[in-house]
């Protein structure tokens, strides 16, 4: 499970943010695992915006990242973007945790219950945060959650 997640977002940083710096960070206690993916690439908005799309803000543009949206482009053919949408499944759902993306000017916390937008006029960041909590008492199998779900 960890391994997949790692694969996810890093692959998602070198595919969409164009950073030229990315932090890896966490810390483990008792069954709880925090880890945190930051850069200070463009962003998702900027990313989107530069494929074209439209959308109405920021958090707009990361929920719509979520939901399979995608910049990535191979021979003329535009893919589904399933591996955030599963990466959030997988901590929200089946780690019983919880998500939070700030990119630009959107935040977006995602729990088991409850998904809450915020949109940050002042202060910005350059590029995008990804903050997991993720409870590891049991094991998961991640195959029960690689299903798209809708935010």
């Amino acid at each position: 499970m960890i391994n997949f997640i790692f694969h996810e977002l890093i692959n998602n940083i070198y595919e969409h943010s164009h950073f030229s710096r990315a932090l890896v960070m966490g810390k483990s206690y008792d069954n709880f695992k925090d880890i945190s993916f930051i850069d200070n690439g463009i962003n998702i908005a900027n990313s989107l915006k530069n494929a074209n799309y439209s959308f109405k803000n920021d958090c707009n543009a990361i929920l719509k990242a979520i939901n399979g949206l995608s910049t990535k482009n191979e021979l003329g053919f535009i893919e589904r973007g399933t591996g955030l949408n599963n990466t959030i499944n997988i901590v929200a759902n089946g780690c019983y945790g919880s998500v939070l993306i700030e990119s630009g000017k959107g935040l977006v916390f995602i729990t088991t219950e409850n998904t809450y937008f915020k949109q940050i006029d002042n202060n910005p960041i350059n590029g995008t945060l990804i903050s997991l909590k993720m409870n590891l008492n049991e094991k998961v199998d991640i195959y029960n959650y690689l299903n798209p779900i809708k935010l």
